[in-house]
């Protein structure tokens, strides 16, 4: 019996949404275990006012890196990161917040302050029943500002990151301290305006095409970080987790690009939502390396990252799969989709499906998220055929439609 790809993705999507609930209420307890450390009053005010500011990205940031940053230079406090979270009657009546060298004072969940005021601290007061926001110096000097509401998308769930922030630029560091290849400056140039039409218009693409997995990717992911470094690939890491880090590559209007990257790195944060616990999903070490399995083909890749890697590359290649079927695009987006589609197809790892599969490394409960993933994987491959032909010798790491083009110059009313 055929079994159509969407009830496949129907059941995939219902096992998603299912530990999705459970992972969040387990994510949040341990940050507001992690928050009472350091500050028990604001971590029963974050749990009071719904507890949504417990899965702020930055509020992950500060607590993986702003101990160390602390110690050289300020940088946001947590009180500053809760503010705009916290129900009105439980905001404190002032805090302490921290100027940018532009001026800006950054409010997760309420925008940017701008103001004249540089690299300097500030005290934020919050006055009357309107609850109006006044901005004085130490010495209770007023200090004018305007108020820089975030910018979002996706119906408002999903912030397009206008600035950066030190502790931003801390998740692009290497071990040898570098960022893109150079020395980490204070703040990773971000191009979040320049490219939110394509961010905002890709998450309607996955709205209307990818309906299923469109609800859990959309809730894990609270913001967009778009950046454009010429040698570090697009990522999602927990140290700044519900945010995605988007190499633009230059690909200022580039809706393929941009979907695949976002269903990419939504995917790896919405699976990291899902098992918070690695633990629990199998029966050895998840972070024994792959070449302990003898997959050497895996550089320094885990069990973990192996079933990550599973998880959003059969979500971006079904995602690349509808575009293409329906037609999504025309011309040269069209011709990119189907290229990545290939490449996509040429990259699966038959050794790393089989040891998921037969080697003995998932517990049932792995086994229980790796049923409905093979799957809709097995249904996936055998439709890898309309994409034969394809030169894809110029490839390396991560697509690049430039070199795809020079090996494969079929017109796209071929496609």
């Amino acid at each position: 019996m055929v079994v159509k790809a969407e009830a496949l993705d129907a059941d995939l999507s219902e096992l998603c949404t299912e530990w999705l609930a459970e992972g969040r209420r387990n994510l949040a307890a341990g940050m507001h275990a992690i928050v009472r450390r350091e500050d028990a009053g604001l971590a029963q005010a974050l749990r009071q006012s719904g507890g949504a500011g417990l899965h702020e990205p930055l509020l992950y940031a500060r607590l993986h890196y702003g101990h160390a940053r602390a110690a050289r230079q300020p940088c946001l406090s947590l009180s500053q990161i809760a503010f705009g979270y916290l129900d009105p009657a439980l905001q404190p009546g002032a805090i302490g917040v921290l100027a940018d060298v532009s001026g800006r004072v950054c409010l997760p969940g309420v925008g940017h302050l701008l103001s004249e005021a540089r690299v300097r601290e500030l005290r934020l007061s919050t006055l009357g029943e309107a609850g109006a926001h006044v901005l004085t110096t130490p010495e209770g000097v007023e200090v004018p500002f305007t108020l820089l509401p975030p910018l979002a998308c996706a119906s408002g769930r999903v912030e397009i990151v206008r600035h950066g922030d030190p502790l931003y630029s801390a998740v692009f560091r290497r071990d040898d301290g570098s960022a893109a290849g150079r020395e980490l400056g204070t703040e990773v140039d971000c191009q979040g305006e320049r490219h939110a039409r394509v961010v905002a218009r890709s998450f309607e693409l996955l709205r209307e095409h990818l309906g299923c997995y469109y609800e859990p990717m959309v809730s894990v992911t609270r913001q967009v970080f778009v950046f454009d470094e010429p040698e570090v690939l697009s990522f999602a890491r927990l140290s700044a987790h519900g945010a995605v880090f988007i190499n633009a590559r230059g690909r200022s209007g580039d809706e393929s690009h941009f979907v695949c990257e976002l269903v990419c790195r939504s995917a790896v944060t919405l699976l990291a939502s899902m098992i918070p616990q690695p633990k629990r999903c199998f029966d050895v070490d998840p972070y024994m390396r792959l070449d302990e399995h003898g997959i050497t083909w895996g550089g320094d890749r885990n069990l973990y990252t192996a079933l990550h890697g599973m998880f959003y590359e059969y979500l971006m290649t079904r995602c690349l799969e509808v575009l293409h079927e329906r037609r999504v695009f025309s011309g040269r987006l069209a011709h990119e989709v189907w290229g990545r589609l290939a490449f996509l197809h040429s990259r699966f790892r038959y050794d790393i499906h089989e040891l998921m599969l037969h080697g003995g490394v998932l517990s049932e409960r792995g086994r229980e998220l790796y049923r409905p993933l093979a799957a809709a994987i097995h249904r996936l491959r055998e439709a890898r055929t309309r994409c034969s032909g394809v030169d894809l010798t110029s490839q390396v790491a991560a697509f690049d439609y430039a070199r795809f083009v020079e090996r494969n110059p079929e017109p796209a009313d071929r496609l």
